[in-house]
């Protein structure tokens, strides 16, 4: 029996393989955006677009593996304790458009080995390539267009929400996870402020003019056992902050 982790990427394979063979209009409905977006724009020229980020492909809206949408990415339930995320970059009235390139960061693997280095809790990340060759698609290890992790709902066990202080209050072990956000936080503005020596950041997402706080706090999740009534604090959203090793005397980046 193979892993799960390699199960999982079966699952994927075989959604991305029906919903090509389901995509129907979606791509001429694609290239219609994208004329009416570049008017001046050759036909040779549009079509070449639908192309430079790698291949284009489309999934159904109504699809029902689809758990989440956020407002930069989808949430596919894969099964085996894994769920899928990959970033939408359009919409038709039936699907969302992603493409196989340039998805994901590079600097987001060194990331993750980083925070771990640091003692943050980080779930089990696995960045995958996605191949298409005439009507088959192969999920491939070690690459960038589709992240694979773990449900960190446990198939419903466990509610899964952005950190909010309500958690605090409500949680029997609140005070305790209000306190290991502190900590981390702590731990980050101090990367942030150029006070350690090994590693720095670079903030993508949620920073405003009083800091990086916010975006330090949507890294983490609060993963909650309605049974006990208790939390955790986990790191889920990965991609807010991207950290790099800070080269030492006779090595580079």
């Amino acid at each position: 029996m193979r892993p799960p982790f390699e199960q999982a990427k079966n699952v994927l394979e075989g959604i991305l393989h029906r919903e090509w063979a389901g995509r129907g209009a979606a791509p001429e409905d694609y290239l219609r955006q994208l004329r009416n977006k570049y008017p001046e724009a050759s036909e040779e020229e549009v079509r070449e677009m639908m192309t430079f980020f790698g291949s284009t492909y489309f999934l159904g809206k109504e699809i029902p593996e689809l758990t989440a949408k956020g407002t930069r990415q989808i949430v596919l339930s894969l099964g085996n304790g894994y769920i899928g995320k990959t970033r939408v970059y359009g919409e038709t009235s039936t699907h969302y458009i992603h493409t196989t390139l340039f998805v994901y960061e590079p600097a987001l693997i060194e990331t993750i080995d980083i925070l771990r280095e640091l003692d943050f809790d980080v779930p089990e990340h696995h960045y995958v390539g996605i191949e298409q060759a005439s009507e088959r698609f192969t999920v491939r290890d070690c690459g960038l267009s589709f992240v694979i992790t773990v449900d960190l709902t446990a198939g419903g066990k466990y509610l899964v929400e952005d950190v909010k202080d309500s958690h605090f209050e409500t949680l029997t072990n609140g005070a305790e996870l209000k306190q290991q956000l502190i900590t981390a936080s702590r731990t980050l503005q101090e990367i942030y402020d150029k006070k350690n020596s090994l590693y720095e950041m670079q903030v993508n997402d949620h920073i405003t003019s009083e800091g990086p706080q916010e975006a330090f706090r949507h890294q983490f999740f609060t993963q909650m056992d309605p049974v006990t009534n208790r939390g955790k604090l986990v790191l889920g959203d990965v991609d807010h902050i991207l950290f790099y090793r800070i080269p030492t005397e006779g090595t580079s980046k």
